[in-house]
């Protein structure tokens, strides 16, 4: 019986630890970097609407026995271009996206979805640019930074409590306590592969961009429509003076 109690102990003290090290996570600093010349810098975010934060010094994150974590971007684009062919510019987008390293997402005769490497976005975005006349264009970015700081921490704190149970599972002398402890340690690693999938996925967004391009066809006018067009035209300098 005391050897079973103190069991029960060891476990509740790695349960014990591990929500603590949640609740920590969960209450971690934040992080949002400030853009300063040429570099960024980290900043504590406790509050996300007062768009002012004050920069933590690299003491500070000592003390929290927390590594600054790396600054993470995920740039994104769209474009819309209107061109006399539409198909033969679908062509010329697959060309762009395996020339940088990229591939297509999805396809159809008015929209294109393509990724490319991250470094070479800009490049991309100008070659499109050159395959019609340019309607609307548009670069955004997302910091993904204390979302990746905040999986990471969590990550770290599932392993060391898996480290825990698995001591506690050479310990347990009934089936009862063998089955308790497996039940943990089942969730610990659910929790901890999907911690590592959504970390994956942040980092390949990052080295990712993803172009999103909206391609409308070149109306073409008949004889009548050159007339109207050029009328218009004749009206407006009559009230517009350059």
């Amino acid at each position: 019986m005391k050897i079973k109690s103190a069991f029960y102990v060891m476990m509740l003290a790695v349960a014990g630890t591990t929500l603590s090290g949640c609740y920590s996570s969960q209450h971690s600093a934040k992080f949002s970097p400030t853009y300063v010349g040429n570099t960024y810098s980290a900043a504590s975010s406790s509050s996300t609407t007062s768009g002012s934060f004050a920069a933590e010094s690299t003491s500070d994150w000592e003390s929290k026995n927390v590594e600054p974590p790396d600054h993470k971007m995920i740039y994104n684009a769209s474009i819309t271009i209107v061109v006399k062919k539409p198909d033969t510019t679908n062509a010329h987008l697959m060309t762009i996206a395996r020339k940088y390293k990229g591939y297509v997402l999805s396809q159809n005769a008015n929209y294109t979805e393509i990724r490319v490497k991250s470094d070479s976005l800009q490049l991309a975005m100008k070659e499109i640019a050159l395959l019609g006349k340019v309607k609307y264009k548009n670069i955004y970015t997302q910091d993904v930074t204390e979302e990746y700081a905040d999986l990471k921490i969590r990550l770290d704190n599932a392993k060391k409590a898996r480290a825990r149970y698995l001591e506690l599972l050479d310990k347990a002398t009934t089936v009862e306590e063998t089955l308790k402890v497996e039940k943990e340690l089942e969730r610990l690693n659910t929790e901890i592969d999907l911690l590592e999938g959504k970390m994956i996925r942040i980092t390949y967004l990052e080295e990712y961009s993803t172009i999103t391009v909206s391609v409308k066809q070149r109306v073409k006018l008949g004889p009548v429509g050159f007339v109207f067009k050029y009328l218009f035209k004749g009206v407006s300098y009559l009230f517009v003076w350059n």
